[in-house]
């Protein structure tokens, strides 16, 4: 397991990557990510919308919604979200 020290280097490390990413490049990233987001909400609702009980609909929901964060995770995509601590990258010197 990672200290503190140890985990807000890799962070910061990872900051730096995302920082000096092509334009391009992180604009299609964040294109995908909210493709697959909207994917998962789209299926979350057509799962949900043909259920009859509310409680069941919602659990149904709740259970396929997270496939589109897992589909961001897994291609690497860049949410808004992910990138809040890129702020990280400033205060701390990577030696």
């Amino acid at each position: 397991m990672l200290n503190m020290k140890d985990t807000t280097v890799k962070y910061s490390e990872a900051g730096i990557h995302k920082a000096s990413m092509p334009v391009g490049k992180m604009f299609v990233l964040a294109f995908m990510a909210g493709m697959f987001i909207s994917f998962a909400g789209v299926a979350s609702t057509m799962a949900s919308s043909t259920i009859d009980s509310p409680s069941v609909a919602k659990l149904v929901s709740a259970l396929v919604f997270p496939a589109g964060l897992a589909m961001v995770v897994l291609n690497g995509s860049e949410l808004f979200t992910g990138n809040n601590l890129m702020i990280i990258s400033d205060f701390v010197k990577i030696s």
